[in-house]
């Protein structure tokens, strides 16, 4: 419906001589070709999957919280924004941390922050199921949630850093694999 509505009655507003007439062959394959790029596909796509790791809670962290652990409507909206902050105060954080340090570094410490609280999740998930105390629960999903405030804007950083003449399609693609990856993670 969206390109139907795009095709009909949305109009290019670029003048003729600064339109892409490239044939979308041409452009599938340049973008092919920064996808084989490992200064490009490594953080855009690392970046996509721990990015999956909010698409995973946004799904599923109502029925969990709320449906398993009975924690009212009220005290799950609290919950939610108290992630959300810390998101948000991570990610402002990084802009601090980056002046003092490597950005590669910040990514991966990031990045250990959200797998080992996934990964301790999910081990509690695994042996303990509904029994589990709530507190260490919410304290993993906080730590993974937040973590994304050291890695997305670190990963798309390094994603970027090496391509200059092609920013806009590095950016383009890198954007679309960080949602396509964490479409999935939503599944379940």
């Amino acid at each position: 419906m969206n390109l139907l509505l795009t095709k009909f009655f949305f109009f290019e507003t670029l003048t003729e001589e600064n339109r892409n007439v490239r044939p979308a062959r041409e452009v599938l394959s340049q973008y092919w070709d920064l996808l084989k790029d490992p200064t490009f596909n490594y953080p855009a796509i690392g970046g996509g999957l721990l990015m999956g790791a909010m698409f995973v809670y946004i799904s599923s962290a109502s029925e969990l919280i709320m449906d398993t652990y009975g924690v009212s409507a009220t005290h799950f909206a609290w919950l939610f924004g108290m992630n959300a902050a810390g998101f948000v105060g991570l990610t402002q954080l990084n802009q601090w941390l980056t002046n003092r340090f490597r950005i590669l570094s910040i990514l991966r410490f990031g990045a250990m922050m959200q797998v080992i609280s996934a990964g301790v999740l999910f081990v509690i998930g695994l042996f303990l199921g509904t029994d589990a105390w709530l507190p260490l629960v919410l304290a993993c999903i906080f730590f993974c949630i937040a973590g994304l405030g050291l890695t997305q804007p670190n990963a798309s950083a390094i994603a970027l850093a090496f391509q200059k003449r092609r920013a806009g399609m590095a950016s383009a693609l890198q954007g679309s694999l960080m949602f396509s990856v964490g479409i999935f993670g939503g599944f379940y």
